[in-house]
């Protein structure tokens, strides 16, 4: 009898362990899963800034150079990098990173992430600009995810 109690106290020690091993391998998976999720959350709100802060720029040059404040910001969709001097008709294209650091359409390595940049004019001096940053979800489905900034441009040179 008393053997047969310790085999039984070894399997339930054991299985208690393996549980355990597995509830560990599970967490340290999450938490890795929840990382690169942060991560990619955080790389789409720099690259939804950096595109709204470009079309500022792009105004801005507008005022400068004594043009209309809204010379070649129609409306519609648009991509557009960091040492672009006006916007491009969108063409669902996927950024590169370059050595640099810095993302573009034209030379680097590929990343996962896309940036629509949306113009519209909800009044005469009102300029609406959205920037949505997509990208792969992971898992199994083929989901996208996607994080937008919005703000509204003013014609403040009046």
């Amino acid at each position: 009898m008393k053997k047969s109690f310790t085999i039984i106290e070894a399997l339930v020690a054991i299985t208690i362990f393996s549980l355990g091993i597995i509830y560990i391998a599970v967490s340290i998976w999450q938490s890795y899963s929840m990382a690169s999720q942060a991560t990619e959350r955080f790389i789409a709100a720099y690259l939804a800034q950096e595109g709204l802060e470009i079309v500022k720029n792009l105004r801005s040059e507008n005022y400068l150079n004594e043009r209309a404040w809204n010379n070649n910001l129609g409306a519609g969709d648009y991509e557009v990098d960091y040492n672009d001097d006006s916007l491009f008709i969108y063409q669902d294209r996927y950024l590169m990173i370059d050595s640099a650091g810095f993302y573009n359409y034209e030379s680097g390595n590929p990343t996962i992430f896309k940036r629509k940049i949306s113009i519209s004019y909800p009044a005469q001096d009102q300029m609406k600009v959205t920037v949505t940053v997509f990208w792969p979800k992971k898992g199994l489905h083929q989901e996208v995810e996607q994080f937008s900034v919005t703000e509204i441009l003013y014609n403040w040179n009046q």
